[in-house]
């Protein structure tokens, strides 16, 4: 987007859909390109010809997949014979999909024959990055993170689709029968980037990990919906939560419960760097979004997170004083990292601590109260 906006493109005309979400969201959230919503991509095909022709310059042209791009084909064909220039933006179904009857998919190779100058099939990212090599593990292993399935390779993400995804358009579907008055969904911190500084709301998110790409769609095709329904929808993207009834086979829990016991516990160097919250302040920020329904905005994201970055062994050293236990009993250095981890995540709560008027407390102090009621 970045890109066409440089060499001189200015409108956009999107024709909504699930998988093209991605493109939709990329070219509406930094508002550099004029978008134009059509439901009906011929309608926008010759409309997005009209500005071509007016502006003498490209006009994009975006569609989900199958049939869909198929419906520009009259404007392209007058673009082509008239000399108009049109970018034609369109998602599809990966290559395997095709010609096994799957749903909305048909071969888009050359869709549109000789009537364009130029035909690019992007592919798969999985080609260009190798995902299934990143992705792919065999092994079980205790790792320093609140969720060691989600923030692994291991994750389905196919079934991370059914499950965070595809529930979404009956969900909005059935609230907005019952005059429900806003969602909240629960985001995560691996919908970003990795990298070293603090992760804002309006920071393009690129996921490393498969259970990031997952919520990260989920993210978008919300913001579509929120949108379409007019259901005021609120993505509080979570960081790390730790408190009362948490998963015993989490990193704080497991240390927790062997430090109890006097016993030894292998981990990694813990050198990387996280963004806790306390569970209690955790309730506390959704009781907040709630309240911000009516502010205004049909669609707004919020870092629900400490805002702070602390190294995990300073944390595991605070937690076993705050027992009284021997640091001895902290084997760092005893498990491997987990590769392609992350050495740096945390987000700025500017955001949620302005417009909500909320803010978490001190990581010490929470520790601290945690430790007492175990």
């Amino acid at each position: 987007m970045n890109v066409l906006h440089h060499l001189g493109v200015c409108h956009a005309c999107i024709s909504p859909g699930t998988r093209n979400s991605p493109l939709i969201y990329a070219f509406t959230e930094k508002l550099r390109i004029t978008c134009f919503s059509l439901v009906d991509e011929r309608c926008s095909a010759f409309f997005g010809l009209g500005l071509a022709k007016s502006t003498h310059r490209p006009t994009v042209l975006i569609s989900t997949s199958g049939t869909a791009p198929a419906n520009f084909y009259p404007a392209v064909i007058e673009a082509s014979l008239s000399r108009v220039p049109l970018i034609i933006l369109s998602a599809d179904r990966p290559n395997y999909l095709v010609g096994t009857g799957s749903n909305q998919t048909i071969d888009q190779q050359n869709l549109y024959g000789n009537h364009v100058r130029y035909f690019t099939d992007v592919s798969l990212p999985i080609n260009k990055f190798d995902f299934s090599s990143r992705f792919s593990s065999n092994r079980i292993e205790l790792v320093d993170t609140s969720n060691s399935f989600a923030n692994s390779r291991r994750y389905d993400f196919v079934n991370g689709f059914e499950v965070n995804v595809k529930p979404l358009s009956t969900l909005y579907l059935a609230l907005k029968k019952c005059e429900c008055k806003g969602i909240i969904i629960t985001g995560s911190s691996a919908e970003y980037s990795d990298g070293n500084q603090a992760d804002q709301e309006t920071d393009l998110a690129f996921p490393n990990m498969p259970y990031g790409l997952s919520k990260l769609t989920e993210t978008l095709y919300a913001r579509q919906l929120a949108n379409n329904y007019n259901l005021p929808t609120r993505i509080a993207r979570v960081y790390i939560p730790f408190g009362a009834w948490d998963a015993p086979n989490k990193l704080i829990p497991s240390v927790i419960n062997n430090l109890k016991e006097n016993k030894s516990i292998d981990l990694s160097t813990c050198e990387q760097k996280r963004d806790f919250i306390y569970i209690n302040d955790l309730i506390k920020a959704y009781e907040s979004l709630l309240n911000d329904f009516n502010r205004g905005p049909i669609f707004d994201i919020f870092n629900i997170c400490s805002g702070n970055a602390i190294r995990i062994k300073d944390l595991l050293l605070m937690i076993a004083s705050g027992l009284n236990s021997s640091h001895d009993l902290l084997k760092f250095g005893g498990r491997q990292m987990r590769a392609g981890e992350a050495l740096v995540s945390y987000g700025s709560n500017r955001k949620a601590i302005d417009i909500l008027d909320w803010k978490p407390r001190n990581l010490r102090e929470v520790i601290s109260k945690y430790l007492q009621n175990i």
